[in-house]
């Protein structure tokens, strides 16, 4: 086993590729675990398995670096970086909601055209505007408090030298 120190924002990207990777190595085992038989494997499910038995020791152990490491505030930060991640995603979970909210205010025709309908709507369509606007701007504060702390901070992970070329193929080096 080796040891390797990356900023976080590495081993972020690091723990999505190998998510994908594992995806795909799972999507292989299952093309080609069934085949007709007499015809031949042209991949090696025994040694795919093994590797991906691997990968996954290894994505897991990542997976708990980066949570220690967000659990950690940064310089000057009241909250750790893990609360700056939920309320990110706060964030752009009522962004979402605040696009889809209807807003209608006064009398409208029907989808049918017959019939008129008055609608009385809370919260108007020019303040929703504007909440979008305010959440806009907070979530690129948020996102770039993030990004200057994954560029920041390091974290150690060992790993087994089998994974090298695939550490390196995400431009990170051994």
């Amino acid at each position: 086993m080796k040891t390797l120190k990356i900023k976080l924002n590495k081993a972020t990207k690091l723990k999505k590729f190998l998510e994908q990777d594992i995806r795909e190595d799972n999507d292989l085992v299952n093309k080609w675990n069934q085949i007709i038989k007499g015809n031949t494997r042209e991949v090696d499910i025994k040694q795919i398995e093994e590797l991906k038995n691997v990968k996954s020791e290894f994505l897991i152990n990542l997976h708990l670096v980066i949570t220690v490491a967000n659990l950690k505030k940064g310089k000057d930060e009241e909250y750790s970086n893990a609360y700056y991640i939920k309320k990110l995603s706060e964030l752009q979970q009522q962004k979402k909601f605040m696009m889809m909210l209807r807003t209608a205010n006064g009398k409208q025709l029907s989808d049918d055209k017959k019939t008129t309908i008055e609608y009385d709507s809370l919260i108007t369509s020019s303040e929703v505007t504007n909440q979008i606007k305010y959440l806009n701007k907070e979530i690129d504060n948020l996102q770039n408090k993030l990004t200057a702390f994954n560029e920041s901070s390091t974290v150690s992970i060992t790993y087994d030298p089998l994974l090298k070329e695939l550490i390196e193929s995400v431009g990170i080096e051994v």
